[in-house]
């Protein structure tokens, strides 16, 4: 078998579970959806009957409303808003550089195949 034809047939692969890839992804997707407005129609019935505080066991498996709560995001405008209630400006910004410049220094490069549909051989095939 020739490279040529070695390096088609894993091409052809690689497409081919990237294609059943996206199809389940999108399939999870609805289902995540219908999900979301089932649990939606849940909590609001919950709260409606005063039941947020109670565990319901069904097939086994219990189900309860659970309260959680999520971090603002920690990136450089955050470093810089809290270190300018503390620090001079000029301080702060060579601060910044030196996180930005650390960052920039330690990056990581990763070698990732891209697909994407190439739109030319479209337009060849409708014509």
């Amino acid at each position: 078998m020739s490279i040529k034809e070695n390096i088609t047939r894993i091409m052809s692969e690689l497409l081919i579970i990237d294609d059943k890839i996206k199809h389940l992804n999108s399939k999870n997707k609805e289902l995540k959806k219908e999900r979301d407005t089932i649990e939606i129609q849940l909590m609001d019935t919950l709260k409606k009957h005063n039941l947020q505080d109670k565990k319901f066991i069904l097939n086994n498996k219990t189900l309860f409303l659970n309260k959680s709560s999520t971090l603002a995001p920690l990136n450089i405008k955050l470093v810089e808003d809290i270190l300018l209630k503390y620090i001079e400006q000029p301080i702060t910004n060579m601060i910044i550089k030196e996180i930005e410049k650390y960052r920039d220094d330690n990056k990581k490069e990763v070698l990732k195949v891209k697909r994407k549909i190439d739109k030319k051989s479209l337009k060849k095939k409708r014509i």
